[in-house]
């Protein structure tokens, strides 16, 4: 057999970690490796002192599923459909409403209120909605999970009622307006019979 193919097999076999050598370099080098441990841990302390903690505040919305209503609704839901209601999904709509100025616009107003006095910041409506805000649904589910994110407590519970008063106001002046076009709607189509009958 050939020394040098003999060679090169011996070479590509896996050395073995020598402990002890690995614990000799380590003790050579503590003073380096306290210094780094005690700068870590001293730059963390800071760091967390001054960071101010971000609070988390949240509420959930059930959007009940119109299917599931009472039939008085369900034939009120077919005519809103006959007048011109949409055909999107209910879930979408109602989280799309709430993400909409309509709604949170007086919310967003107080919230640039709040901290007029205290910090000169320009934020828009957009990257308050991005940072602060977050409206999505449950996994698997018709729950709207409403999470606002803020530095001060008294902020966010205040921001989250206002959310929640808001939006039952939208609600409660859209079924107001839903009705409203639902009664016109049958008004005029009672005079068109009328007038048929008549004929």
């Amino acid at each position: 057999m050939n020394p040098d193919k003999t060679q090169t097999i011996n070479n590509k076999e896996p050395k073995e970690i020598d402990l002890f050598l690995l614990f000799k370099s380590i003790l050579r080098e503590k003073k380096l490796i306290f210094l780094i441990v005690i700068f870590s841990s001293f730059s963390t302390l800071i760091y967390s002192l001054l960071i101010k903690p971000i609070w988390e505040g949240s509420f959930n919305i059930v959007i009940r599923d119109k299917s599931s209503l009472s039939s008085k609704s369900s034939r009120n839901t077919e005519i809103s459909k006959i007048i011109g209601g949409n055909n999107f999904n209910e879930n979408i709509t109602q989280k799309l409403i709430l993400k909409s100025p309509s709604v949170l616009l007086p919310v967003f107003q107080y919230r640039k209120d709040f901290y007029k006095n205290k910090k000169n910041e320009n934020l828009s409506f957009k990257s308050w909605l991005k940072d602060e805000l977050f409206i999505d649904y449950e996994e698997n589910s018709t729950v709207l999970n409403i999470k606002y994110r803020n530095k001060d407590k008294k902020l966010i519970l205040d921001v989250l009622n206002m959310i929640s008063t808001q939006y039952k106001d939208y609600s409660k002046k859209e079924q107001i307006r839903n009705l409203t076009k639902t009664r016109k709607y049958l008004e005029n189509q009672k005079a068109i019979m009328e007038a048929k009958s008549l004929e």
